[in-house]
């Protein structure tokens, strides 16, 4: 254990030091130099069938049809979303030293008066969003802007990396609550008239997922987000973040979304969910290329709705009133 954790000490001390040259490098390079290094390692990274299958079942489970139009509309999307891929690649190595710089100087804020009426009413703000542009711009941009927000994220590894990673995100006011136990640091925001991020487009099974429709795909979704809001009575606002041809990331914040209301409790939740990742979708289809297609959002049951998909989707032990099922 001792050799091991000196490896990867020493693999992480020598990796720091070539991704900030390559962050280095990349920062200050031209834009047109910028597209040129994405464009070249998406193309190898196709080359290579990184994922290819994951991004193709994707793409064909959301963009059903097999006539001459969608299959071009696919093979568009497919070709153009690996180029991005390899543009964010470089941008997420920016955490080596240059992440706070990038983010003052590309990006463009949207909308911005919906947070600043929703932070007024003094009930806290709760944002989801889903993996599309740069998640790690949005969530640090909105950090900076407001001065200070908590994402809820997942830790990452080798433990070299988390740390580099949270030092950048600390350097632009972000905090970070990480899975699965993070609802008292939640609460906590909230009830301090904080401002909390969930990514929401992430497949989640048993016990706080809830099958709803995604690109006309019933999967597992999280609940807790709805479960959160129906408990905190915070405003909900959507967010969206995509990167114009300019290099420029627009970080857009939408009006505050109603809730939906049904007397079944359960079903109740349901329907919220899926009215946020019905937004989500939306959003994703306006810049379908940049949307993280790599990921493997559809799996588990895959099966058409049932009415129980609504109402039954919790054991009798599940409460409304506890959530430390969730987290």
């Amino acid at each position: 254990m001792v050799k091991d954790s000196f490896v990867s000490k020493t693999l992480g001390f020598i990796l720091k030091k070539v991704f900030f040259v390559m962050a280095w490098f990349y920062y200050l390079s031209p834009l047109a130099f910028k597209n040129f290094y994405g464009g070249s390692l998406g193309a190898f990274l196709r080359l290579i069938r990184f994922k290819t299958k994951i991004v193709r079942k994707n793409l064909n489970l959301t963009y059903p049809g097999s006539d001459q139009k969608s299959i071009e509309n696919k093979k568009s999307i497919f070709i153009k979303n690996y180029k991005y891929f390899g543009t964010l690649v470089f941008e997420i190595l920016l955490h080596f030293g240059f992440m706070k710089r990038f983010i003052q100087k590309n990006v463009i804020y949207k909308g911005f008066e919906h947070w600043e009426k929703a932070h007024q009413q003094g009930r806290g703000v709760i944002l989801f969003f889903s993996h599309l542009g740069n998640w790690e711009v949005m969530t640090l941009g909105v950090s900076l802007k407001i001065g200070g927000g908590l994402a809820v994220t997942k830790q990452l590894k080798p433990q070299w990396l988390h740390d580099t990673i949270e030092k950048s995100r600390e350097n632009c006011e972000g905090q970070m609550a990480y899975e699965p136990r993070v609802w008292k640091k939640v609460i906590s925001a909230l009830n301090k008239k904080g401002t909390v991020g969930f990514v929401l487009d992430q497949y989640v099974g048993d016990p706080i997922g809830v099958r709803v429709p995604y690109f006309g795909v019933p999967v597992g979704t999280n609940v807790g987000v709805a479960t959160l809001v129906k408990r905190s009575q915070a405003v909900v606002l959507p967010l969206m973040n995509y990167r114009t041809k300019e290099g420029k990331y627009v970080i857009e914040f939408f009006p505050p979304v109603d809730w939906v209301k049904d007397p079944h409790p359960q079903k109740e939740l349901a329907l919220n969910t899926a009215n946020y990742v019905s937004i989500l979708e939306r959003q994703i289809r306006e810049h379908p290329e940049q949307w993280l297609w790599v990921h493997r959002r559809f799996k588990g049951d895959l099966s058409p709705l049932t009415e129980a998909d609504w109402t039954e989707f919790r054991d009798k032990k599940f409460k409304i009133q506890s959530l430390d099922n969730f987290y």
